[in-house]
């Protein structure tokens, strides 16, 4: 019985010093792979780093597609954000061009971003040049028709018509589409710049704002609480003394006619 159970505490304690080996050799592999993981770390962090410097004032363009537009921040850090407004189209008088469309407004800003925030822009469309066979259209991102003869969209029955309103172009932080789909949404908009007015035979069309667009033909120019409608500017209706009347740009508020 002696020698039996010296047996069987010898077979315990064997099977001890394996336990405690396989343990001994998951704690090692565990800590294996938690310093091969913070080496990994370490040169994300390092490549990140150096990516970053590089990308130190370097240009992101976005040219006039009729989309919305995504961009993905690369590194963490301020970013600044300068956008222009389209130009409102030119006016016919005497069937050739009289006078070109406001230019765009410019507006300037700066945003703090972290790796991979997303800022969607919007970059706002060329108002339509005049038409004597019916309405000039309006840029996209709100711009407004522009009239002819007409006073409508029919063709003119004269050789004077106006340009369309050039549209805006914004900055936001989610894509929800042109700007005036941001009416419920406005805490989302980071910056705008609006698009000039359409110009007609008697008047260039006024610029777009930054803070407040100029008037031109209008009697009144659209302001950061005022204006047309919220990002959309007004369309042009009626003769407007026979030479058509330019629509208004779109902006914040848009344009007047």
């Amino acid at each position: 019985m002696k020698n039996r159970g010296f047996a069987a505490s010898g077979i315990l304690y064997t099977i001890l010093l394996i336990f405690l080996a396989v343990v001994s050799m998951l704690l090692m592999n565990l800590k294996n792979k938690k310093n091969l993981l913070d080496q990994l770390k370490n040169e994300a962090l390092y490549n990140t780093e150096k990516l970053c410097a590089a990308k130190i004032n370097q240009i992101y363009d976005f040219d006039y597609t009729g989309n919305i537009e995504e961009f993905v921040a690369e590194c963490e850090g301020e970013y600044k954000l300068e956008v222009w407004g389209a130009q409102g189209g030119s006016s016919l008088a005497g069937g050739a061009v009289k006078d070109t469309g406001g230019y765009g407004g410019y507006s300037v800003g700066y945003v703090n971003l972290r790796t991979n925030n997303k800022l969607y822009v919007g970059v706002g469309g060329a108002g339509g040049e005049a038409s004597l066979t019916g309405c000039s259209t309006g840029g996209y991102n709100g711009g407004g028709k522009g009239t002819n003869d007409s006073g409508s969209c029919d063709a003119s029955p004269d050789d004077e018509a106006a340009g369309g309103g050039g549209g805006a172009t914004h900055i936001a932080s989610n894509k929800r589409g042109v700007l005036s789909q941001y009416s419920s949404y406005r805490n989302e908009i980071y910056i705008i710049a609006g698009g000039g007015g359409g110009g007609s035979w008697t008047f260039r069309g006024g610029s777009g704002g930054g803070i407040e667009g100029g008037i031109g033909g209008a009697t009144a120019s659209a302001t950061q609480t005022s204006g047309n409608a919220f990002g959309v500017g007004q369309d042009a209706s009626g003769a407007g003394n026979s030479n058509g009347i330019g629509g208004g740009g779109g902006g914040w508020y848009g344009g007047y006619m």
